[in-house]
């Protein structure tokens, strides 16, 4: 069975990876940026802050269960060292 500290090291890759590719999205929409000949609805400012609401509760549900397996992991490691 393969180690813990590989998993964490394959997450980790995978989530800087990830991070990435968003931040090259971003910057290449910022680099590329023309001007807009349409019209902005004004219900779109409050689907913009909708979908800013919605992603931050999820993150935040997100992180405090990543916390929570940190923690059991971390336990686990203690209560065996303990043991010992």
């Amino acid at each position: 069975m393969p180690s813990l500290t590989r998993y964490a090291h394959a997450v980790r890759r995978i989530i800087a990876a990830r991070l990435f590719s968003v931040l090259l999205f971003c910057v290449v929409v910022l680099c590329l940026e023309e001007k807009a000949w349409a019209y902005g609805d004004p219900g779109s400012g409050t689907l913009v802050w909708q979908l800013l609401g919605a992603f931050t509760i999820g993150l935040m549900f997100y992180v405090r269960r990543a916390l929570a397996w940190i923690r059991a992991v971390v336990g686990k490691k203690n209560t065996e060292r303990d043991r010992s």
